[in-house]
């Protein structure tokens, strides 16, 4: 992959915000002259904490070039310190930079189709992309989301503190070794950032890559993505999820106003595009109880919705070297339902 990179965005700091664009790997009707392009926006994933715009499957790159579209791989700010509401300013930003802006890349120059875009998003990538089908304009004519959260949100794995490994097969952390990283950050705020590379390597290798599984392991995930400590969203939610007189309708109530936006699952329509949920039955990482919670939200709001369940594999498993190979099949789906939702 040789991608051309884009600044879409420029902080008030002065840092860039970049994206990567992968030009078709078809060739033009015409040598000549602006091309006009459909694209698959892609979110990488990494808790939110952690995670570049280099992050890519493989098999995606493929199937998407292959098809005739761009591939447009994001940064986005990551949390700490950003909140998810910074998260999606950038994705509002960056619609109305691909709706403006030409991108030359291999000698050509390309006009992105903003009326021809599918969303998509690995983990956290695929809550991106959900939150692009809520905010952004125009409406994306699709969504691929890979083993996302935010499909429920208000479920223990979010809200309740961990006494045993849950997570990957992983150890539980030790939370004084990443007290910087945890409110009230008690080293001074943390810089801001939207392009951390994501190293799978035992902390403090690269700390942040433990950010997602510490704050599930603490229960304060969503005080991270909402911005909200005092009082933590979390404590508050927790408190009702263990009471067994409390429904999901009543958790959802208890989400405020101001964050309401950041919850997908509030968020369903009939106006919500196409989506596509691929999920492994065996994740730990994002319950795949979630895409099939959210599955039924869309059938429930007759959107156009599949559910593609990938038995017995983790989280990431499209990320293994013999993925496009191993589940073809399900590759396939994918590609041919953008193709669907790029022809609507």
């Amino acid at each position: 992959m040789h991608p051309t990179a884009f600044t879409y965005k420029t902080l008030q700091s002065g840092a860039p915000i970049a994206l990567d664009f992968h030009p078709p790997n078809t060739k033009a009707d015409s040598t000549t002259g602006q091309r006009q392009v459909a694209a698959v926006i892609y979110f990488h994933g990494g808790g939110l904490h952690v995670g570049n715009k280099s992050a890519v499957p493989r098999w995606l790159y493929r199937r998407v070039t292959g098809s005739g579209w761009a591939l447009i791989s994001v940064n986005y700010q990551l949390l700490p310190p950003a909140s998810g509401h910074d998260i999606i300013k950038d994705i509002q930003d960056l619609f109305v930079f691909l709706e403006k802006e030409t991108l030359s890349a291999d000698g050509q120059v390309f006009k992105v189709d903003v009326n021809r875009l599918v969303v998509s998003g690995s983990s956290s990538g695929g809550h991106c992309a959900y939150l692009a089908a809520m905010h952004a304009s125009p409406k994306p004519k699709g969504v691929f989301a890979a083993y996302s959260p935010a499909g429920n949100f208000l479920i223990p794995q979010y809200l309740e503190e961990k006494t045993k490994p849950f997570f990957m097969g992983r150890d539980l952390l030790d939370a004084s070794k990443f007290q910087d990283y945890i409110y009230p950050f008690p080293n001074g705020p943390l810089e801001p950032t939207s392009d951390i590379p994501l190293v799978f390597g035992a902390p403090p290798t690269n700390r942040r890559v433990a950010m997602a599984a510490l704050y599930l392991q603490l229960g304060t995930y969503l005080d991270y993505v909402t911005g909200q400590h005092e009082p933590s969203l979390s404590g508050s939610l927790r408190k009702l999820l263990a009471d067994e007189t409390k429904t999901l309708a009543d958790l959802e109530m208890a989400i405020p106003e101001k964050h309401r936006a950041l919850f997908p699952q509030l968020a369903v329509d009939s106006s919500w595009p196409p989506t596509l949920l691929m999920t492994g039955t065996a994740d730990t990482a994002v319950l795949p109880e979630e895409s099939y919670h959210f599955h039924d939200l869309l059938e429930k709001a007759k959107v156009r919705t599949v559910l593609v369940k990938v038995p017995g594999v983790d989280h990431l498993f499209d990320f293994a070297p013999d993925a496009k190979d191993k589940w073809a099949v399900e590759f396939d789906l994918i590609t041919n339902f953008m193709a669907e939702c790029l022809r609507a």
